[in-house]
């Protein structure tokens, strides 16, 4: 007789989590989740191996959860039938458990994870709202990924869709939002607002999380205003510990146009950008430089990664894969012949990142997950039950830095709108 383990999980305040996996490691498949001997029954949208439940109104009861399953060749039994503490308080239950135990190849939605339960008040500030209101935030803008606080970070907004400046972030340990500050009066067409911050702004791919610095990058964009608001070339830093924005004022700035790409390299130190059409530059924190590479290379509506082990910067979408050797001192644009991912490479600003557990540049824009070989050069191509319905991506103009790699739970997490519940991806290598 082989034995089942179950891993408790509180999602949110009022939202707790099993999970159940086999001991011995075979498939776990069509279990029963039971609550005080009373069985459950698990969301629509999440697999046969996990249930989540509202415990409101019992926060300090105690519940106990068993579970009986049935794997491939055997009858599977619970061995774990303990008392579930339902406190809020214990710091015993780690919500982000639920995402480690995630199976490879399989996605998890998180109830109550919409960024909009964090929004300011439209009545409170209704010079923000624009057209779009708070759902503009993601419009042709992107995020970063926090790696010293474990979250996905998200600044955008702009033209005439959103003029809120503010920042979000969404604790991958406590699957919950921030708000990190609260919006600006906005200045229209402006760079800066009277408060000295960045003005809300389309942010494509412009942004970076300064890793060794702790701080986040952004510059260019489409400015928060009612026509036009390119040409942003001032180089803004937020420093997530004063979570005060500093207007970098380097001696040169690039151009910027919109339809910005920018990745950071942690070896090098810098941020490695191109401004639109106009070619392929760098920034480092450290001395507050640009130095441009070329003035040519076009690598806008495409989403840029750093595979870490080979030291390249591979950017995708648009048709193209392209790499430059940015750590061997080579900035010629190549560009690369892969096989087997033609309809992702087709996309625009697709969802990209490196995984290097796997070591697979792994990307999404809706429907299949598509995972390259840096080595072979070849595309795999996973469609999972579970996945975002695109029919609620209709706020975004791409995926951009929506789609990030976290490594503490191994997996991708991925926000497709401010009233959409966030997602995860685990990958692990997924096989078919």
């Amino acid at each position: 007789m082989n034995l089942i383990k179950i891993v408790i999980v509180q999602l949110a305040i009022t939202m707790v989590a099993l999970v159940a996996s086999a001991c011995d490691g075979s498939h776990v498949s069509g279990v029963p989740f039971l609550l005080d001997a009373t069985s459950q029954r698990g969301e629509g949208n999440l697999p046969p191996d996990r249930i989540s439940w509202k415990n409101s109104g019992n926060s300090n009861a105690n519940q106990i959860p068993a579970t009986r399953a049935s794997g491939a060749d055997t009858n599977l039994m619970n061995s774990d039938n303990r008392t579930l503490a339902t406190n809020i308080n214990d710091d015993s239950i780690q919500a982000s458990n639920i995402v480690s135990s995630m199976p490879a190849n399989s996605w998890l939605e998180i109830p109550n994870s919409r960024l909009e339960g964090v929004a300011p008040e439209p009545a409170e500030y209704p010079n923000i709202q624009a057209i779009m209101g708070i759902n503009g935030i993601t419009s042709w803008s992107g995020g970063v990924f926090d790696t010293q606080r474990n979250r996905l970070i998200i600044w955008g907004g702009g033209h005439a869709d959103y003029f809120g400046n503010e920042i979000y972030a969404f604790d991958i340990s406590l699957l919950k939002w921030e708000r990190l500050t609260d919006p600006s009066e906005p200045n229209l067409c402006g760079q800066v607002n009277s408060d000295g911050t960045p003005n809300s702004r389309h942010t494509y791919s412009g942004i970076a999380y300064i890793e060794h610095a702790d701080r986040m990058f952004g510059s260019g964009g489409a400015l928060a205003c009612d026509g036009g608001g390119c040409g942003a070339n001032k180089t803004w830093t937020f420093d997530f510990k004063s979570k005060q924005w500093t207007d970098m004022n380097p001696a040169i700035t690039p151009i910027t146009g919109c339809e910005n790409v920018s990745v950071y390299d942690p070896e090098t130190r810098k941020v490695w950008y191109f401004d639109g059409p106009a070619g392929l530059w760098s920034y480092e924190y450290d001395t507050n430089t640009w130095v441009q590479y070329n003035d040519s290379d076009f690598v806008s509506y495409r989403t840029a990664v750093i595979d870490t082990k080979r030291g390249l910067l591979i950017a995708v979408g648009h048709g193209e894969v392209l790499a430059y050797n940015i750590r061997g001192g080579d900035y010629t644009q190549k560009v690369w012949e892969t096989t087997g991912g033609e309809a992702f490479i087709a996309e625009e600003n697709p969802g990209l990142a490196y995984d290097p557990v796997s070591d697979r540049i792994v990307g999404w824009s809706g429907g299949p997950v598509y995972a390259l070989d840096p080595e072979t050069k070849v595309w795999s191509e996973y469609n999972a039950p579970g996945a975002p319905h695109t029919d609620n991506m209709r706020d975004l103009n791409g995926i951009y830095g929506l789609w990030r790699y976290a490594p503490s739970v191994n997996a991708f997490v991925v926000m497709i709108g401010a009233s959409e519940n966030i997602y995860f991806y685990k990958f692990s290598g997924a096989s078919h």
